[in-house]
């Protein structure tokens, strides 16, 4: 149980969500919006379920903070953790900062390398702010490299479809949607 716990820690699984599996992820919420474009918690969880069985390589989960998001990304990193899978856990800002601070010590492979090679990676909070003026590149660096190495990402965010595509830009998109991709988005 220490060598799990410190598998999910290194792997950068928050704290509050190492208790996630699919199973426990609860379906039945009191207000579900079901306007157009808006998925079900059930429709949330089907896709989790598809991606955790290869139907698909990609998932985006998005939707407003609380409904859950991070969990099914907890639930899947956990899965491949135990299954002796390398996961790899960050948020967009942590990135950016990362590979910027590496830039003047000419150590940017240093950073993008663990995300683009681990067998999953969860990026947390796309779209929250806007791009650094290199923020795409970064992305692209490392989506590029997963798509050409079929390995599965999870996207979690706050934004509808068209925003999310259009912050990822067309090549990212290109690149997520090659294995297949599911895209979520809930308010409950």
């Amino acid at each position: 149980a220490a060598k799990r716990e410190r598998r999910m820690m290194a792997a950068g699984i928050p704290s509050d969500v190492r208790h996630a599996t699919l199973l426990n992820f609860q379906t039945s919420r009191a207000t579900v919006k079901l306007e157009q474009g808006f998925v079900t918690p059930e429709t949330f969880l089907q896709n989790a379920l598809k991606f955790s069985k290869g139907e698909i390589r990609n998932l985006l989960l998005c939707g407003t903070p609380g409904i859950g998001k991070g969990h099914l990304a907890a639930a899947l990193a956990i899965d491949a953790i135990d299954s002796g899978e390398s996961v790899a856990w960050i948020d967009c800002a942590s990135l950016f900062s990362a590979y910027h601070r590496a830039y003047s010590e000419n150590r940017t492979e240093a950073v993008l390398a663990p995300y683009a090679t681990a067998s999953l990676l969860v990026l947390d909070e796309v779209c929250l702010r806007d791009l650094p003026a290199d923020g795409e590149e970064i992305l692209f660096a490392i989506f590029d490299r997963r798509h050409k190495a079929a390995l599965p990402s999870v996207l979690l965010g706050n934004a509808i479809a068209a925003k999310a595509r259009t912050w990822l830009g067309g090549r990212i998109v290109d690149r997520l949607r090659t294995g297949g991709v599911a895209f979520c988005y809930g308010e409950w």
